[in-house]
């Protein structure tokens, strides 16, 4: 994966980006850099940037929090060519931080870092993507993937403490309706019944019983022969993804920044069946540890 200093360099990451926030995250890759202090060192930075009345190249000082990754907005779109095609796309750059449960760990990496490696991954960007990596064009060019279901990812730090997706607009149930009608379903599918579906499908492969009656499986059976429901499938089984975390705030539209066509995209992919374990594992340790004490399980 390219560095975030091969990046800069390259003229891949946008210049309107802080240099001092720059660095920050290009440190990430050394081996001497603490990397659980990278978000508060991060954030120390932007405060004192604004403090100075510079501009810090982001959109908001504040960042969208989840529970092992912090998520900022760069003002400035990144440069990229689609199918030959030069144009801009606006990114959101994901910064893994120690969460909750990551002192219930025994792990080497942050929670967080094992979720952006998961989105690092070069096959499921070759394979799975909205915008697959255009090899024989080289860096910063991509090919459209008509029946890719995940947000493109631009490059990631090579401990995965940072990643930079494509940024989506926010995704409702009605919008989802409206993104997958196709002359097979042309009322659309319902967003819940979507998921339920993959969900249950994935339980029936791992040798669990149903938990939906005859007429959900029914809505199922007609589901299955959407064109979304089968790549995300497909997804899910090359991946490893657990579709338990595909609900609607971890999805987003995609918008191609040359067609204008809108396509709904996974945006948080990074909760694998591995990494389902992980944060089960730490939820025991955490409960063992409150309710009778400091010891293994």
């Amino acid at each position: 994966m390219i560095t975030f200093k091969e990046m800069w360099e390259e003229g891949l990451i946008t210049e309107a980006l802080h240099s001092e926030l720059q660095q920050i995250i290009s440190d990430t890759d050394k081996d001497y850099v603490d990397r659980k202090s990278t978000l508060n060192n991060f954030t120390k930075k932007l405060r004192e940037i604004s403090k100075r009345n510079e501009d810090t190249g982001l959109l908001d000082g504040k960042p969208k929090k989840g529970s092992s990754r912090a998520v900022f907005f760069p003002k400035e779109p990144r440069k990229i060519n689609i199918d030959g095609v030069p144009t801009e796309h606006h990114t959101a750059v994901k910064i893994a931080f120690p969460g909750n449960l990551d002192k219930y760990t025994k792990h080497t990496y942050l929670l967080g870092e094992e979720q952006n490696a998961i989105e690092g991954r070069k096959d499921i960007h070759e394979n799975h993507s909205i915008l697959s990596p255009d090899k024989e064009r080289g860096e910063g060019h991509y090919k459209y993937n008509p029946n890719g279901v995940t947000a493109p990812v631009f490059g990631s730090g090579d401990k995965s403490s940072w990643l930079e997706m494509g940024k989506v607009d926010k995704m409702t149930k009605g919008k989802f309706k409206e993104l997958t009608k196709t002359e097979s379903h042309p009322k659309g599918i319902n967003f819940d019944h979507f998921t339920n579906a993959l969900l249950d499908d994935y339980r029936t492969s791992h040798g669990q019983e149903s938990f939906y009656d005859t007429d959900e499986q029914k809505d199922h059976e007609t589901l299955r022969s959407h064109p979304l429901y089968q790549n995300t499938e497909n997804f899910i089984h090359h991946s490893d993804n657990h579709p338990a975390d595909l609900s609607l705030r971890n999805y987003g539209i995609w918008k191609h920044p040359v067609t204008g066509k809108e396509h709904p995209v996974i945006t948080d992919y990074g909760y694998s069946t591995q990494i389902s374990k992980l944060y089960s594992r730490a939820r025991q340790e955490r409960f063992q540890r409150e309710k009778f004490g400091v010891f293994d399980i």
